[in-house]
């Protein structure tokens, strides 16, 4: 699996990241790196497009919460769309659905309100 890529793009109300990549161990720190990039660049809105992460692992995940509490601390928010089966499943299971909220499309996580 290829290491973690992120590509950031402008949208009206902040960014998308698109994440492509594997998230495992050998992925961790490097995901660490740009959701650190990403946080700290304070967009009102940062939507992570998760459609290229095939595994996320568990210190992964805790990363992804830093991020999100990091973005949330500095008056933005943050949002996951297009998340892989896998992915999803994992995140339910560590119950981080109860902390962050997935849509089905960028377009979606993207719109203003919520």
């Amino acid at each position: 699996m290829a290491a973690i890529e992120v590509e950031v793009s402008e949208i009206d109300n902040g960014i998308v990241a698109r994440i492509s990549g594997d998230a495992g161990l050998a992925g961790v720190d490097a995901l660490a790196r740009h959701l650190l990039r990403l946080s700290a660049r304070r967009d009102k809105l940062v939507v992570l497009d998760m459609a290229g992460l095939k595994f996320m692992s568990s210190l992964a995940m805790g990363r992804l919460v830093e991020f999100h509490r990091g973005v949330v601390r500095n008056g933005g928010a943050a949002r996951y769309a297009c998340v892989q089966p896998l992915v999803r499943q994992a995140l339910e299971r560590a119950r981080l659905t109860d902390l962050i909220e997935l849509y089905d499309t960028v377009e979606s996580a993207s719109a203003v309100a919520g």
